[in-house]
């Protein structure tokens, strides 16, 4: 398990941004754009802060996005119906088995993500507030509930530190 912690899960996360914004030319040049400008607006340091980085939309959606598309850690979270079993989906489960499902399969759900659920497209992220609450609740990159990754505030806040304008 300490395999997943920190350098495998950023170096997975990164390789998903970097490939799905080279396979998609439309949206790279959007978010070259949208650095470009923040850039010539001043609103960088020499190192781009957690917090500058969140000022842009367009990145924030991309990195969402990839996360999405390509969760660092395959696990299911497996846990225990509660006592007397569950139904899910239809077919119940006595308290005795273990359930859980995978986060490449719940961010594939086009109930939540979209009928192009299956493609890259960060402007799903762009569409409102409301949505985006609704979208994050089955983000499952890092985990949910009490199976969120305890390291998951320091891995968003440390990703973007050294993104620069001139990539």
């Amino acid at each position: 398990m300490g395999r997943f912690a920190g350098s495998d899960t950023t170096a997975i996360a990164l390789r998903a941004i970097f490939y799905y914004l080279l396979k998609n030319p439309t949206y790279y040049a959007k978010l070259r754009n949208e650095i470009d400008e923040a850039e010539l607006k001043g609103l960088f340091s020499d190192s781009v802060t957690y917090a500058q980085a969140r000022q842009l939309p367009y990145f924030q959606a991309v990195v969402s996005e990839a996360l999405r598309m390509c969760p660092s850690v395959a696990l299911s979270m497996p846990r225990y119906p509660p006592k007397g079993g569950a139904t899910i989906c239809g077919q119940y489960f006595p308290e005795t088995v273990q359930v859980g499902c995978n986060a490449w399969v719940i961010h594939k759900d086009k109930s939540v993500f979209g009928e192009d659920a299956e493609q890259f497209n960060p402007e799903r992220w762009l569409q409102s507030e409301e949505r985006n609450k609704e979208m994050d609740k089955y983000l499952l990159t890092f985990g949910g509930g009490s199976r969120t990754c305890v390291g998951k505030n320091i891995s968003l806040m440390v990703g973007p530190l050294h993104v620069k304008a001139d990539m």
